[in-house]
């Protein structure tokens, strides 16, 4: 019976890595001195809180720093044919997980998008009162236009229906 292929996340590939340089050593991964390398925030198989980019950001600056610095050479990388075994960094080199097909990554990239559409919607209100008399106005973002429309209030002092009575 063949043996299941197994896939590994971008956070898996970066562990082993940093254990490949350290010689193995768990102990020397936590206390690694390289903290210009990409992979040093995740080296410990956690994401960070105030991490300064993503895995596969970091995985593909570690890849550009390996290759070279084009390109052309980190997709020319040899990682699955080295001496002493293949490079985990390898099928995440430019970037993309390959274990998530195009149309779950395109699911994904819609979701965030309504995600932060709605966050954005949640943080700036619609509507604010102004302290002057009883007025309110409306805030509204048409692409790149901010419009302010004043709100006639009906229980205003200033209301001229209001004055007659």
């Amino acid at each position: 019976m063949p043996k299941k292929k197994t896939h590994i996340t971008p956070m898996q590939a970066i562990r082993r890595k940093c254990l490949w340089c350290a010689g193995g050593s768990r102990i020397e991964v936590r206390l690694c001195p390289a903290t210009s390398c990409p992979l040093h925030e995740y080296r410990n198989g956690k994401r960070p809180d105030n991490a300064t980019r993503t895995p596969l950001q970091a995985i593909k600056a570690k890849c550009r720093d390996c290759c070279g610095l084009t390109w052309a050479d980190v997709q020319k990388c040899p990682g699955l044919k080295l001496a002493d075994g293949p490079c985990s960094l390898h099928p995440f080199r430019e970037g993309a997980n390959p274990n998530i097909s195009a149309e779950t990554r395109a699911r994904q990239r819609i979701a965030m998008e309504r995600r932060l559409l709605a966050e954005k919607c949640q943080s700036s209100p619609l509507v604010e009162t102004s302290e002057t008399k009883g007025r309110g106005f409306v805030q509204a973002e048409v692409g790149e236009l901010e419009i302010d429309n004043p709100i006639f209030n009906p229980m205003a002092a200033d209301n001229p229906l209001q004055a007659g009575r």
